[in-house]
């Protein structure tokens, strides 16, 4: 079932294509991540999914239903933008039974308790959140935007500025939401690691369209280069395998790092490579095949698409 379904949305800014018939859908319970580089209409999109915004042409459908400016579904939202709106001179406990007691939650107090509990800053509630560090205001942002029990979660750069500490506390507090807690979590974000790392759908855009947009596994599919990486038993025996490859057009492509060859070649071919390179003296260690990262498909996705609109 669908969550979200952004349907052929497009818009301009003072004269200027922002987005250009922009399509995608968001699974109830997935987490999906929204890259693109800077200026592709991550942003934008953001926006008009969150009805702060409006398409020229094109709609947001929740559930099924139009996107409209009635408040009962934004409620079923919760959004931690960049700027997470929290009162500094104010506790981190005031910041969120102030925004418990707008969304309307019944029991502010419990709900306060079990949100401070859930990303570990209870025994810190009652310090200005103006004291925090950069990784605690960010939780806090997270915090403040579950507080009312939302089913579907925005999320803008929940990692920007952290430490790897801080980075790998976040990751773990969306992960638990997304499982434990079950709801929809959507990542607009530039960092391929976070999204590689707890994202199951991706999209990227690139100059205001949807350039792919799919479950992770089927856009690696989808990438992927048939290549195997060869460790030789040191840089000599590498060198002297680059060398011997080079001249062979079947393994045009070959690179070479050390004493590791990466060589584009099935790996139901590799016992051909193996026995080729073995028949010249060449020693090799192991052999193994090269999965597509998310970084390759995102580079492959934006480079062939510079320079078009």
């Amino acid at each position: 079932m669908e969550s979200i379904r952004v349907m052929n949305v497009s818009k301009s800014i003072e004269g200027r294509q922002i987005l250009q018939d922009v399509s995608f859908s968001v699974k109830q319970g997935s987490v999906f991540g929204y890259l693109g580089p800077n200026g592709a209409g991550k942003t934008t999109t953001l926006r008009i999914m969150l009805n702060l915004l409006r398409p020229d042409s094109g709609e947001v459908l929740v559930e099924g239903v139009p996107l409209t400016d009635g408040g009962e579904q934004m409620k079923r939202f919760g959004v931690m933008l960049e700027n997470n709106g929290l009162y500094l001179n104010r506790s981190a406990r005031s910041n969120l039974s102030y925004f418990a007691k707008l969304y309307g939650v019944k029991d502010v107090d419990s709900a306060v308790k079990e949100t401070l509990e859930m990303v570990g800053l209870l025994d810190r509630a009652d310090e200005k959140v103006g004291k925090y560090s950069k990784g605690m205001k960010q939780k806090i942002g997270l915090a403040r935007a579950v507080i009312h029990q939302p089913e579907i979660l925005f999320l803008d750069e929940p990692s920007s500025g952290l430490d790897p500490e801080a980075q790998h506390a976040m990751r773990e507090l969306i992960i638990s939401l997304s499982k434990k807690g079950r709801k929809t979590i959507f990542i607009n974000t530039h960092n391929l690691d976070e999204v590689q790392r707890i994202c199951d759908h991706v999209g990227i855009i690139v100059a205001g369209r949807i350039r792919a947009c799919n479950d992770l596994e089927s856009l690696r599919s989808n990438f992927a280069k048939p290549q195997v990486e060869v460790e030789m038993e040191d840089d000599a025996h590498a060198q002297k395998a680059e060398q011997l490859l080079q001249p062979l057009s079947s393994y045009a492509g070959t690179q070479r790092d050390g004493r590791m060859l990466v060589v584009p070649v099935a790996t139901a071919d590799s016992p051909d490579l193996i026995a080729f390179l073995a028949g010249k003296g060449v020693r090799i260690r192991q052999v193994r095949s090269v999965d597509t990262s998310l970084e390759d498909i995102y580079l492959r996705t934006v480079g062939s698409t510079k320079g078009g609109a």
